[in-house]
């Protein structure tokens, strides 16, 4: 199958794609290898990724990592043109995925200019933290209560 790949990708990358983007994950198409094997393409790994995230809704994330790490490094190869562009979809990635890796990424963007998409990430974290104090509350809370109910009888 991956020489049959290589050889449409040398005269349709779109049709080639389509070999991946139009069959369900499975045992022999993991979408994470199959990534791996289109990572020397960026773009078309890319195309692939986002069409996992936005089309199929896969909350994957190593998915979702690796085309956070895909979207940096076309940033830092971007021409001056280009980066607003790229920027701004990378942002709107970020904001969207709730299946980052996100200190992995944070130690990938904080030596770079990218100071906005690094605050994005720092949110994500503080609602992360957010989110388990919460439930943290309602634990002890419960507990609490519990605790009232037992006393009284």
């Amino acid at each position: 199958m991956w020489e049959y790949h290589s050889h449409l990708s040398a005269i349709d990358c779109n049709k080639a794609l389509e070999i991946f983007t139009k069959r369900d994950p499975s045992i022999v198409f993991q979408p994470l290898e199959i990534a791996e094997k289109l990572a020397s393409n960026r773009s078309v790994c890319i195309s692939y990724l986002q069409h996992c995230v936005d089309v199929k809704h896969l909350e994957d994330e190593d998915l979702h990592t690796f085309l956070a790490t895909l979207h940096i490094d076309q940033i830092a190869e971007a021409t001056e043109d280009q980066i607003d562009n790229l920027r701004q979809q990378f942002r709107k990635f970020l904001i969207a995925s709730n299946a980052l890796k996100v200190q992995f990424l944070i130690g990938k963007l904080s030596n770079t200019s990218l100071k906005l998409e690094l605050a994005i990430l720092h949110g994500k974290v503080i609602h992360r933290l957010i989110v388990k104090l919460k439930i943290a509350i309602k634990i002890n809370i419960g507990l609490h209560y519990r605790q009232v109910i037992m006393l009284q009888l």
